[in-house]
């Protein structure tokens, strides 16, 4: 069942963004999405969502423990010192961003991994091959999710806090 969470801590929520917010989300940006089905859009929305709850570590605390999603939070302040209330714009453009890449088939968990890239040469009648160690490794990085969610990323810091 797709859920959006409306910055109220709902409970069961599974989407941060609606099907019609992301179809005005692109077509701000001159993409058109009418082709696709809302339940379409949503399974994508589910996904992005999914992701962008599971690798990143935000500031701040979730507003209550019976939330499932990671927003809305406590104590999540943005670069001015205002605090973010209900679900930030920047939460909402990295899902349609992230809901794009899912919604055209990237499998937004996928990861780069190391392998061997070889290279052959001929030179006359001797032969040499190459091989190179690929040093990619790790998750995939979105590049156009991540630059909207870098204000809500926890820095880590050796600090120890005490309470």
């Amino acid at each position: 069942m797709f859920i959006v969470e409306d910055g109220t801590a709902v409970e069961n929520a599974n989407s941060y963004v609606t099907a019609q917010e992301f179809r005005d989300y692109w077509e701000d940006r001159g993409t058109d999405y009418t082709a696709k089905t809302d339940k379409e859009i949503e399974s994508s929305l589910v996904l992005a969502t999914q992701y962008i709850d599971i690798n990143f570590r935000y500031i701040g605390r979730k507003s209550t423990n019976s939330q499932s999603l990671q927003w809305p939070r406590t104590y999540a302040y943005n670069p001015e010192g205002y605090v973010y209330s209900g679900v930030p714009d920047e939460i909402v453009s990295a899902t349609c961003e992230a809901g794009n890449f899912a919604l055209n088939g990237t499998n937004l968990f996928a990861t780069a991994e190391q392998g061997i890239t070889s290279k052959t040469e001929n030179v006359g009648p001797v032969q040499t091959t190459y091989q190179y160690r690929n040093q990619q490794t790790g998750i995939v990085v979105y590049q156009s999710v991540n630059m909207y969610l870098k204000d809500l990323i926890a820095r880590r810091t050796n600090r120890v806090r005490r309470y």
